[in-house]
């Protein structure tokens, strides 16, 4: 299959690679061909699971791909797995320039025209002004976790310090994953199944 992005300015860019190289804002991406269907196992996979996981990565050119198959927007709309959206701590230039969390979800529900999400974890931490510098020569910015409208998108929010600004800014993959067990263990101590 081949990922094409739809431009703002209508024009058309065929290609990961090319996608995320490109400055031009992005519409909408979708699959050639069109009528491409996911496995049978990827089907089942999705109907099992406790928990699924969508993020962090980039999000036109690594998320949404994966949602733009057909039958799997209603199959995780299906799924009592309880669903998580992890949403970026950078923007990328040229795929998501001064997007905030909110503006995520909506592409994500844009794309999919369900309700897939039920948590979005969000970066709450500050980014050193020695990585902002360096991320802004890049045309890149600390995605704002706003919060109000995120739940005005219909999703619960973890709001927290999951940065980790080693030698790049990236997620804390131990401070995600313990918030996402605190979470399953909260959420199964109440006794609610996972919708």
């Amino acid at each position: 299959v081949t990922l094409v992005a739809e431009h703002v300015d209508g024009a058309k860019t065929f290609g990961e690679t090319r996608i995320s190289q490109s400055q031009n804002p992005i519409k909408m991406v979708r699959l050639l061909p069109e009528n491409c269907l996911p496995t049978d196992d990827s089907l089942e996979a999705i109907a099992g699971a406790d928990v699924i996981i969508l993020g962090p990565g980039s999000l036109y050119t690594s998320v949404l791909p994966n949602l733009v198959i057909k039958n799997i927007p209603e199959a995780l709309e299906r799924s009592p797995a309880l669903k998580i959206y992890i949403c970026n701590v950078m923007t990328q230039a040229g795929e998501t320039d001064h997007y905030k969390a909110s503006d995520h979800l909506r592409a994500i529900h844009k794309h999919t025209k369900k309700k897939i999400i039920d948590y979005c974890i969000v970066n709450t931490g500050e980014v050193p002004k020695r990585f902002l510098r360096k991320y802004q020569e890049q045309n890149s910015e600390p995605v704002i976790a706003d919060i109000n409208r995120i739940m005005d998108e219909g999703v619960k929010v973890i709001a927290e310090d999951v940065v980790s600004t080693q030698d790049y800014v990236r997620h804390n993959s131990a401070k995600i994953a313990k918030k996402i067990v605190d979470l399953i263990v909260e959420i199964k101590d109440k006794g609610s199944v996972f919708v």
